[in-house]
């Protein structure tokens, strides 16, 4: 008996499937496959070339993004997780899903106005999207380290450096690339193994100075999150975010006032005054403390004389 094995011809570009992603963010139709067994992730250094599908134009997306640039033409070289806007956090997760050599098509929708605030209702556009369509071919990337394979100094200074960009943003008015950064400063954080570094501080000066770092940076980040969250009035994750400031870090004065404003806005006036009462402990000549602190009848010099006695 013979058999006939049939070959089947790969489908026309047309008639290739599009798949979702696992979260639904996008839609990708592979074009050619790629090799290797890895992808892209934060912090590898990409190279690739990007070309907009109907209905997409070139201008759309430079205008959009704070990586493209003015034009799409040649070769564009990424750091995943570097930048901030909403297109190029997507094309980060994209890159994300891809091996090198790999060619493929990604739909998408984005907001058609870009937020910088966590109050999503801006205006009549606040909820339409603009759909996105785009090729890209990955040419190559550079592998990086896993978190969990990254040694403390080093999950330290990545915290530290996504925590600076966070506070640029949030200087800047933009509270979603802030928080969007300061989330990721976290994810750095909270994988240093903080047992063994304490045991390694007891014997060694360096390890003992970067654990005092790790605490310092880890309450500040929370801080900034409760920031971010204030201006949400998202009061419960503020108050959840200061007191894991505090756990970490004891004396830290932010965290004692923005908690207090966030008991203030809930209505919870004991536990207002009291977290104002530590702060000013903390900084005595801070005017806005004594600001709230007026607010449930201790004037300029009163607190001052009840921290004494305690």
């Amino acid at each position: 008996m013979v058999v006939v094995e049939t070959v089947q011809e790969a489908a026309p570009e047309t008639e290739k499937k599009w798949d979702f992603a696992s979260d639904k963010t996008f839609k990708k139709r592979l074009i050619r496959k790629g090799k290797g067994l890895f992808c892209p992730r934060d912090g590898s250094v990409c190279q690739f070339l990007i070309t907009p599908l109907p209905p997409t134009s070139a201008e759309t997306l430079t205008s959009r993004s704070l990586r493209l640039g003015h034009t799409l033409e040649g070769l564009k070289e990424i750091i995943i997780g570097e930048h901030d806007a909403e297109l190029d956090h997507m094309l980060d997760k994209i890159i994300e899903h891809m091996k090198a050599e790999e060619v493929a098509e990604f739909k998408f929708n984005i907001n058609a106005v870009e937020h910088t605030s966590l109050n999503t209702e801006v205006g009549s556009k606040a909820k339409e999207s603009v759909l996105i369509a785009i090729r890209i071919e990955l040419l190559s990337f550079v592998e990086v380290p896993e978190l969990w394979e990254l040694n403390s100094a080093q999950l330290v200074d990545g915290g530290r450096h996504h925590k600076e960009e966070g506070v640029k943003w949030f200087k800047n008015g933009n509270h979603v690339y802030a928080l969007r950064r300061f989330m990721k400063a976290i994810r750095f954080l909270i994988v240093v193994d903080k047992e063994i570094l304490e045991n390694l501080a007891k014997e060694n000066e360096e390890a003992a100075e970067l654990l005092k770092e790790y605490r310092f940076l880890m309450a500040n980040v929370y801080v900034n999150i409760s920031a971010v969250q204030l201006k949400s009035n998202n009061y419960n994750a503020v108050i959840d975010n200061c007191g894991r400031a505090l756990a970490l870090e004891p004396s830290n004065v932010k965290a004692f006032y923005r908690r207090g404003l966030a008991h203030a806005s809930l209505g919870n006036s004991s536990s207002a005054k009291a977290d104002f009462l530590s702060a000013l402990k903390l900084s005595p000549n801070d005017k806005d403390i004594r600001k709230e602190l007026e607010k449930y009848g201790i004037g300029s010099k009163e607190p001052l004389k009840e921290m004494k006695t305690e």
